[in-house]
């Protein structure tokens, strides 16, 4: 099947790729171990999953699934967060980086996503030297021509040297921003909902904010709020230009939406989702918005 890929985070969400968990999930005796924040019912799990798929299903948006069907000599930890794919992979025309994962109980979940992706007819890349790390929620579209690459907990100088060889190749430009602090990955403090419009948790660097404003968009900033911080209010998933799916019970990150001309399209219980120490657009591989 041939993917187009995408050249921004929100022009009109057509494919994505999912992964809801399997029962595994709930044997997990020492959450910590595994990134968790605590316990997750699998079975609560899949209903969040499940209705997530269905508002993709009913706006139009091709959902495909990670084939995680074992593959021998892997890590049997590696289904534990396959449910992040965004993590996993980032894609562009007809191709994707592959991730290297910075957790070592992580590393082999990119080759459940590399082999699904290949199937799928997306040209792989996933060469990078030894001590790179790069994860594919800490590289955001500027524009068709430019990217934004946080380097900091779960990216490194290397795995950016890297994407910037690679992408380079294509005539795509990359900008080195410290990854904030205040979240695992650059998609956590930034979300771009518009050409014109992105949103941005209070303290993310004058880095970060140079590049934004530098291509034109108006950045409103968000209040650390419980919702933000606890809640991963902020990590949503953009399906059309100022339009959202975001994570329900979160009154206070609605309204900011809202208030900035963005329409929430639908909103989808994330509580066990979040225990695994990620949200929403965690959890939505983006293979392709219209180019």
């Amino acid at each position: 099947m041939n993917r187009r890929g995408t050249d921004s985070e929100y022009k009109r969400l057509k494919a994505v790729l999912l992964h809801k968990g399997g029962p595994e999930i709930e044997r997990v005796l020492s959450p910590g171990e595994v990134l968790y924040s605590g316990k997750i019912s699998y079975p609560a799990l899949a209903e969040e999953f499940g209705s997530l798929e269905k508002v993709f299903t009913s706006l139009g948006v091709k959902v495909f699934h990670i084939d995680a069907s074992r593959i021998d000599g892997t890590d049997p930890r590696s289904f534990y967060n396959l449910m992040y794919a965004r993590d996993l992979f980032w894609a562009s025309s007809g191709e994707c980086l592959i991730s290297r994962m910075r957790h070592e109980v992580r590393r082999d979940e990119v080759k459940y996503a590399a082999r699904t992706l290949s199937a799928l007819g997306m040209s792989i890349r996933e060469t990078y030297p030894d001590g790179a790390h790069f994860e594919g929620a800490d590289i955001l579209w500027l524009s068709p021509r430019e990217v934004m690459v946080g380097v900091g907990g779960r990216t490194n100088d290397l795995g950016f040297e890297a994407i910037t060889r690679s992408l380079s190749a294509k005539g795509i430009g990359t900008i080195r921003v410290p990854a904030p602090g205040a979240s695992l990955h650059l998609l956590g403090s930034v979300q771009i909902a518009s050409g014109d419009l992105v949103f941005v948790r209070r303290g993310i660097g004058s880095g970060i904010m140079e590049a934004l404003e530098r291509n034109g968009m108006r950045v409103v900033t968000v209040p650390e709020t419980d919702e933000v911080s606890k809640r991963f209010a902020m990590s949503v998933v953009t399906v059309a230009p100022r339009e959202v799916i975001m994570p329900r019970g979160n009154p206070g990150m609605k309204d900011v939406f809202l208030s900035s001309g963005v329409t929430v399209v639908r909103e989808i219980e994330t509580r066990e989702l979040i225990k695994g120490g990620g949200g929403l657009g965690c959890a939505v591989g983006i293979l392709e918005r219209v180019v």
